[in-house]
């Protein structure tokens, strides 16, 4: 990288995939294997640059997205030696019956390269099964990185993933995708009253030119960053163009409302914040004095 921004997000994006990585690792054996998985360490008391999950101010770090993106209770997930889909149920007393998994190849530009998807039944608490499916990739991936889209039932997965030569997998298609700078995003944003955070923010994510990789938000009032930041769900690893991805975000404000937040969307191949302004709903009189 030339730019100090451009190494925070390599960095970044391979810290999410190294997390995300690890966990479903686990829950691909889930309680054949192992049992359980134990992070230590989710925040460094000293500084550093990689081995935590949010930092001193509890802004979150690639790593806690792709920790979110791989532990949800049913997950869809790709295993790295065999590119095998398994579906992980980590519920302690109710199976998952999906009916159906499938995956989706694309190239970096998002245009579909392709497709396949295979009857599944149901699986068992606390188990993993194989799906029938195998992510062979294209052949228009063999030399770039590809992106991957995984679904079962209502999960889904993502991955960008290059084949792996004698160095390793080459990922320098998604640097080159973030220097060309074209990608471009749309961002809108409503708040009301939230009864335990304060504000609750819905976001919708449209990919208007380009595939927006590894987006991510930040709240700010009056200049200030609202850590933490509170998700409804893990976001998508990347939205495709003509996609819109739907989030909701809770935060704390300092002062009641009626306020102003800014709501900015981050994003790995976004040269630039979008930024959009929202209006928060007034607080009725029966509320305490911290807006809840």
């Amino acid at each position: 990288p030339e730019h100090l921004a451009d190494w925070v997000a390599f960095c970044s994006l391979a810290q999410f995939q190294q997390y995300q990585l690890l966990f479903e690792s686990f829950a691909a054996r889930a309680f054949e294997w192992y049992s359980g998985v134990i992070m230590w360490k989710t925040q460094s008391p000293w500084p550093s640059l990689r081995g935590f999950l949010y930092d001193w101010w509890l802004e979150p770090t690639g790593g806690h997205r792709g920790a979110a993106a791989a532990n949800g209770a049913r997950a869809v997930i790709l295993d790295q030696r065999s590119r095998e889909v398994v579906l992980s149920n980590t519920a302690l007393d109710e199976a998952w019956a999906p009916g159906n998994a499938s995956l989706r190849w694309f190239a970096l530009d998002g245009a579909p390269l392709a497709a396949a998807s295979a009857a599944v039944g149901a699986v068992a608490p606390t188990s993993a099964a194989r799906a029938g499916l195998v992510a062979a990739a294209p052949a228009a991936c063999a030399a770039t990185t590809c992106l991957l889209r995984l679904a079962a039932g209502e999960e889904t997965n993502a991955y960008w993933l290059a084949d792996a030569g004698a160095a390793g997998p080459d990922y320098s298609a998604l640097g080159a995708l973030r220097r060309k700078g074209t990608t471009a995003a749309n961002l809108t944003a409503t708040c009301d009253r939230d009864g335990r955070y304060g504000a609750r923010i819905a976001v919708a994510v449209e990919a208007a030119a380009g595939v927006v990789v590894d987006p991510s938000f930040a709240v700010f009032e009056d200049g200030a960053a609202l850590w933490p930041l509170f998700l409804e769900r893990a976001q998508d690893p990347f939205v495709l163009p003509g996609e819109r991805a739907a989030q909701v975000l809770a935060a704390r404000p300092s002062k009641r409302a009626p306020l102003t937040l800014s709501v900015h969307l981050r994003a790995f191949t976004l040269a630039e914040d979008v930024v959009v302004d929202v209006e928060c709903a007034t607080y009725s009189d029966d509320d305490d004095d911290d807006g809840r």
